[in-house]
């Protein structure tokens, strides 16, 4: 008996099988890697709010009162709310500059920077 130059059955399913699990993989990594783009671009745009923030507290000639002072920015046609805490040192002429930033109606905070200001001319 002579066999045909085609495939089997059996031949075919086993080859769709492995397409399909090769598939599958290839899409999970790919909406891994959309998501993670995602999530890279607003710590981006929230670090970008903070530094901002901070800058507009530096370029300020008043010098920076203790406490705690919150706010909305608008970057990127996103909402970004950003909370500033303002803290003494050990040196009476500088003071300490906590800033974070989240997205408008997140709870975690995506960027958070430090700086400092120090009095000129006391």
């Amino acid at each position: 008996m002579k066999r045909s130059g085609g495939f089997t059955l059996l031949e075919i399913l086993v080859a769709l099988a492995i397409l399909a699990i090769a598939l599958s993989a290839i899409l999970k990594a790919t909406a891994e890697g959309v998501g993670h783009a995602g999530y890279l671009r607003d710590r981006t745009l929230a670090s970008w709010v903070a530094q901002n923030r901070i800058n507009e507290l530096l370029l300020e000639t008043a010098w920076p009162a203790r406490g705690v002072s919150e706010g909305r920015s608008r970057l990127a046609e996103r909402d970004w709310q950003w909370k500033v805490r303002v803290s003494d040192t050990t040196d009476p002429d500088l003071r300490r500059l906590d800033v974070s930033v989240r997205l408008l109606g997140q709870a975690e905070p995506l960027a958070e920077l430090i700086a400092f200001k120090g009095r000129i001319g006391s």
